[in-house]
């Protein structure tokens, strides 16, 4: 009667045992995840490897923003109309632009400019400081951006107007107003005196200024990032890992009382392990799966596809190092338990 009833005990103990498993597995998958976001996106020197390693902002495509700067060019009606009077299209306008952007704003800019606002963003998810105060300076880019459009229009119209060729040009007889039923004739006058009339001038002096007036010299992350939500994120990452300890410190005990000394350990080692070996086989499919989704992400994005993939990589292969961390970690607790459980027979 007093072994079935310690028999019936055993059962009883491995049962709920079992049942601890299971709800420390769900408790480890979750922990897992969370550590690896804190790994990731919450870690300063995973994003330092998406700016070395990756490259992210090498050969960037400027395009992504010429919309605008172009609804800041076309605020006056003179940007393009002028244009069209000088052969120039929509497209060597966006070419003038663009060479403009990457004088202005080169890929270190943006190199140095991600990683300092990661950082602000991260000090403040981290609870080190509770408010946003980055300024990001754009005098200098805006003074560049200016001089370069100039300088790149300037080049365009020396290389249309050729003296003696047939081009239209404005009626500057009898009125200071472009016709527009001027018709060709022979031009008789050189690009610097056409540009000198003070009512007719394209591209005169301030012209460009006047037209980039609204371009910002200066951002404020404040403004643009939304600080409630990333000192909420502050909170949740925080009471996550403070509950995450006390969910841990719980089952370890659990275990130790239902599961003996050296039947902890196996039992805590496979509620790692088994997590563990699933997220790391999950992982590959997800990577698989998703890359194939970032060709159309990419059709919208100012990153090629190669570095898409390249970042999405990164962020898995991350994933996948914690993954292997605890899957190692579990089967080394195991066999703990296994040495110390043969010791003790």
């Amino acid at each position: 009667m007093e072994e079935e009833n310690n028999k019936n005990k055993k059962t009883g103990r491995k049962i709920l045992l079992a049942v601890i498993l299971f709800f420390f597995i769900i408790f480890i998958i979750i922990f897992m995840i969370g550590v690896g976001i804190n790994n990731t996106f919450f870690n300063l020197n995973f994003h330092e490897k998406l700016v070395t390693d990756a490259g992210i902002f090498e050969n960037i495509d400027y395009s992504f923003i010429i919309s605008d700067l172009e609804e800041n060019m076309s605020d006056s009606e003179r940007a393009y109309e002028g244009a069209k009077e000088k052969d120039m299209g929509e497209e060597e306008m966006e070419k003038v632009i663009l060479i403009a952007m990457s004088e202005a704003f080169p890929p270190e800019w943006f190199e140095d400019t991600y990683l300092d606002v990661v950082e602000e963003i991260i000090t403040v998810i981290k609870r080190d400081k509770e408010e946003i105060d980055l300024v990001i300076d754009l005098k200098d880019n805006k003074e560049i951006l200016v001089n370069e459009i100039t300088e790149e229009i300037e080049l365009l119209i020396d290389d249309k107007e050729i003296e003696g060729a047939e081009i239209d040009k404005p009626s500057i007889k009898g009125t200071n107003e472009f016709s527009e039923n001027d018709e060709k004739f022979e031009a008789n006058i050189t690009d610097e005196e056409f540009l000198e009339f003070e009512d007719n001038e394209i591209i005169g002096d301030g012209f460009v200024e006047e037209e980039m007036e609204d371009f910002p010299t200066e951002i404020e992350l404040k403004e643009v990032l939304p600080e409630r939500m990333l000192n909420f994120i502050g909170i949740v990452r925080k009471v996550f890992f403070i509950l995450s300890s006390i969910f841990l410190i719980i089952f370890i005990v659990l275990f130790f009382i239902f599961g003996k000394f050296e039947g902890s350990f196996k039992w805590v080692g496979v509620g790692i392990f088994l997590p563990g070996i699933i997220l790391y086989l999950i992982s590959f499919l997800i990577f698989l799966t998703i890359s194939k989704s970032i060709i159309e992400i990419g059709k919208n994005m100012p990153l090629s596809l190669e570095k898409l993939v390249t970042v999405w990589g990164l962020v898995m292969s991350s994933f996948r190092t914690i993954f292997l961390i605890f899957l190692i970690l579990g089967v080394l607790l195991f066999a703990t338990g296994f040495i110390i459980e043969k010791f003790r027979d």
